[in-house]
């Protein structure tokens, strides 16, 4: 591989995700024909949830020529947000606010320039750890130490972006997945022996998306309407809405005596004993779901939509994949992230080159 042209990458260096990409870069970057083109475009507060700064110096002449040169954007993070918290005037308090504006200025430049763009993004498969650890293991509103990374090309949404497929690989990422586990928690992770585990006669867990977050496919209270007005039309079961947990959306005009609100802040593992399905749009929540016994209704831009259920009308006559379906889901969710290690190694490096060719 090394005997490649070199790839160059321009690296918005944005979370603790990317600079440590830039470290891996530095030092096995030319194993694998990759350089980065520019570690310190942005300049962010260490801490807990960091609101980024020098927001007014991206645009340099040394930032836009490096951008220039390079064969590829990386950043993390979404963009695109409408909604008021994300905006430009919102910036010096909100990093979200900052993180979309700046994604927004390379997403478009890139685009504009025809160069693909690396997004990293929270976790997607390694989401299932929740079901098995307590609150003691670290964790923040970027999930679970250690990290896992998303890693895809020119979007974080299974539709919208492309991934690296599992198909002729001698690496099984599972069995990986299962090894790291072990050696992180040490708990046996039974991932492939799923079984389906919900109520048959339970209700409708209607899981919403973060307002401002534009991962969902319509504005979410907009979604949760639309969602269980179709619910109504199709089902007299219970209908449980549970809201994400920044969310501040009032839902109250829905309630009534079929719908109600889910106002427990425990996790999905304890609060799914008496539900038959849950329906979301393009939460991860998917992934602990599933992992749960859980059928789940999704989105045309969900992770699970492999899975076979994205009509809400059919609500209920539910396809219940068998087990080979969900092992072989599992192991393409796999190669949708990566441990934090194997960026800082450098083993993520030829997947990256992979996705950019």
């Amino acid at each position: 591989m090394s005997e490649l042209p070199t790839k160059r990458l321009f690296v918005v260096n944005n979370s603790e995700a990317t600079e440590t990409l830039i470290i891996a870069l530095q030092r096995h970057g030319a194993k694998y024909g990759l350089e980065y083109a520019n570690q310190n475009l942005y300049e962010h507060v260490a801490g807990e949830n960091p609101v980024p700064r020098q927001f007014d110096r991206v645009l340099t002449n040394s930032a836009i020529k490096e951008f220039l040169a390079s064969d590829a954007v990386v950043t993390y993070g979404t963009w695109g947000s409408s909604h008021p918290n994300r905006q430009a005037n919102q910036i010096d308090q909100q990093r979200q606010a900052a993180v979309d504006n700046l994604n927004r200025i390379f997403v478009a430049l890139a685009k504009e320039y025809s160069k693909p763009i690396i997004v990293f993004e929270t976790a997607t498969l390694s989401r299932v750890r929740y079901n098995y650890l307590g609150d003691e293991f670290k964790s923040t509103a970027k999930g679970l130490y250690p990290r896992y990374i998303r890693i895809s090309r020119d979007h974080w949404t299974w539709n919208n972006g492309r991934w690296l497929s599992p198909s002729n690989r001698t690496e099984n990422r599972i069995k990986y997945f299962r090894k790291v586990f072990k050696s992180e928690y040490d708990i046996e992770l039974p991932i492939f022996e799923h079984q389906w585990k919900n109520n048959p006669d339970g209700c409708i867990l209607v899981c919403a998306g973060l307002e401002h977050d534009p991962t969902s496919s319509m504005p979410v209270l907009l979604w949760i309407e639309e969602t269980v007005k179709t619910l109504l039309q199709h089902t007299k079961r219970s209908i449980r809405i549970r809201l994400h947990p920044l969310s501040v959306l009032d839902v109250s005009h829905l309630l009534n005596q079929q719908v109600s609100l889910d106002k427990s802040t425990v996790r999905l593992k304890n609060a799914v004993s008496d539900v038959y399905c849950a329906v979301l749009d393009a939460s991860t929540s998917i992934f602990e779901l599933i992992e749960l016994g859980i059928p789940v209704v999704t989105g045309e831009n969900s992770f699970g939509k492999e899975l076979g259920n994205t009509d809400i009308s059919k609500v209920e006559s539910l396809h219940y994949a068998d087990t080979g379906a969900v092992a072989a889901w599992y192991l393409q969710m796999a190669w949708t992230e990566f441990h934090q290690t194997e960026i800082e190694t450098g083993k993520v490096l030829p997947y990256i080159r992979e996705l950019i060719e």
